[in-house]
């Protein structure tokens, strides 16, 4: 079967749609906060990759941790260097819950690989 031009940009257009839908980050290999948040138990100790904006920021003692927000919901990251406020990343690390880290606590983070 031949493919032509018109189909070839047809089946481009709907893989850019759907990469642009949300919730579709698992298709492509990401996974969405919310997921993690709904179903803490599934995703503990497990490395996962997630992206968005990082809406606060702290630094202390030479770590760092920010809130990462995405469409789904938001959640704390765990890193050597904490990323500026606005920033759109994508991080890959650990699924942890129970952290304490000074006197702050937080229910589930990611420990940033």
């Amino acid at each position: 079967m031949k493919l032509g031009a018109n189909s070839i940009w047809l089946a481009m257009a709907v893989a850019m749609l759907l990469a642009a839908a949300p919730g579709c980050k698992k298709l492509f290999g990401g996974t969405n906060i919310g997921d993690i948040a709904a179903d803490t138990a599934a995703y503990e100790g497990k490395t996962v990759t997630v992206s968005g904006q990082v809406t606060d920021s702290v630094s202390v003692l030479g770590y760092g941790a920010y809130e990462l927000t995405d469409d789904s919901g938001s959640i704390w990251i765990i890193s050597d260097n904490a990323r500026s406020k606005g920033a759109e990343v994508e991080v890959t690390g650990k699924v942890q819950s129970g952290v304490t880290i000074m006197s702050d606590r937080f229910g589930v983070v990611i420990k940033e690989e």
